[in-house]
């Protein structure tokens, strides 16, 4: 992950009260700050323009600029504070944004039991198909939305964050991702896994 954004903050800071408490080197302090302010954010322009978007930066980018031309050292410091603060939000926000995906990824139902006559295969949930009957055990997740052959009592909090589980009847749909939280039960699979509630859900995060 990327931590440009925490760097800035902190030298940024660090040169602020620099030039707070030391008054013989606070337009240096402050100079080097807007000048390090200037950089990141055209950077953030250079990146922005490639990806074909402008933004906020833009508006910093010319602040800045402007602030160190015509010497008011203090407000380039404090422009690029602002500046850090901002990179180190976003960085944390897309490093909370990976940690969920991750989680959401590692519970993602991985196989799948199908029911053929008198027997249970064990498959991939790839391998599911519209129309097969799956044996959902207790514990087991759901690997593809269906309808229940029989009814069931099931732990929907991961999709709509209900606590408490919720008993469906023979014939209700049923989705991706929930879990099976009481007696085993069969349901028919109406979607395969890559169609299914859940893995719209990781497509979405």
């Amino acid at each position: 992950m990327r931590r440009s954004g925490t760097v800035l903050l902190l030298v940024s800071a660090v040169l602020l009260l620099a030039g707070l408490v030391a008054p013989e080197v606070r337009q240096a302090a402050w100079g080097i700050a807007g000048g390090l302010g200037a950089f990141a954010a055209a950077v953030n322009v250079w990146s922005g323009l490639r990806a074909g978007r402008g933004g906020v930066d833009v508006l910093a980018l010319l602040a800045i600029v402007g602030a160190l031309a015509v010497q008011e050292y203090f407000a380039a410091a404090i422009l690029t504070v602002m500046v850090g603060t901002g990179e180190y939000l976003e960085e944390r926000a897309e490093a909370r944004a990976q940690r969920e995906l991750h989680l959401l990824a590692q519970r993602a139902p991985r196989v799948a039991r199908r029911v053929i006559g008198s027997e249970v295969q064990e498959i991939g949930v790839d391998e599911v198909r519209a129309g097969d009957t799956l044996l959902l055990a207790a514990g087991d997740i759901v690997p593809t939305d269906g309808r229940l052959v029989e009814s069931g009592t099931f732990d929907e909090s991961v999709l709509t964050g209900e606590a408490l589980p919720v008993h469906h009847s023979a014939g209700d749909v049923i989705r991706s991702g929930v879990v099976n939280a009481g007696h085993p039960t069969q349901m028919l699979a109406t979607a395969v896994a890559a169609d299914s509630t859940y893995a719209g859900v990781i497509r979405l995060v």
